[in-house]
């Protein structure tokens, strides 16, 4: 856990992630987003793992906010659905 943060939500599609940060980022919310990779897309130079992967989606990315913030940013992300 990240010091003073609390995880707000995790996701793995690129464009509902930029919708996300673009309200935090409206509402003036400071956030961190830590990315896990679930597919393995290159070894060595070379292409692996990902063929007929939307790589698009093959991500994890966790959104954090600090834990003052967190009530209001799950209200706006509700309400930005």
């Amino acid at each position: 856990m990240l010091f003073g943060k609390r995880e707000l939500i995790i996701i793995n599609d690129l464009k509902r992630l930029a919708e996300l940060r673009n309200v935090l980022e409206a509402n003036n919310i400071p956030y961190q987003v830590r990315t896990d990779s679930s597919v393995r897309t290159r070894t060595r130079g070379h292409s692996s793992g990902a063929l007929g992967v939307d790589l698009s989606r093959a991500n994890l990315h966790k959104i954090y906010v600090h834990k003052n913030d967190l009530d209001k940013a799950k209200h706006l992300i509700r309400s930005s659905c």
